[in-house]
């Protein structure tokens, strides 16, 4: 899943650690050359690719946006 926010861009990948898969959720400024972000989402016993992905896509679904200093912004408030 991509989403495209006023700054920033992001997208959900998958990382195999050793039997299990971790979603993974990469941003980057919309600016050449800018630096990757990646936030973990962390889920117990996660054996399948496509479930890590499933729990990448639902969290990115949740984040309203990315201010410009590179805050997460949740759409329950919660900034990271």
């Amino acid at each position: 899943m991509v989403k495209e926010f006023s700054d920033y861009i992001a997208w959900t990948d998958v990382r195999e650690e050793g039997s299990k898969f971790v979603g993974l959720i990469e941003y980057q400024r919309k600016i050449p050359g800018s630096m990757v972000n990646i936030l973990w989402v962390m889920a117990p016993n996660i054996t399948q690719f496509f479930d890590a992905e499933k729990a990448a896509i639902r969290m990115l679904s949740h984040i309203r946006d990315i201010n410009t200093q590179g805050r997460i912004i949740y759409s329950d408030g919660v900034t990271l």
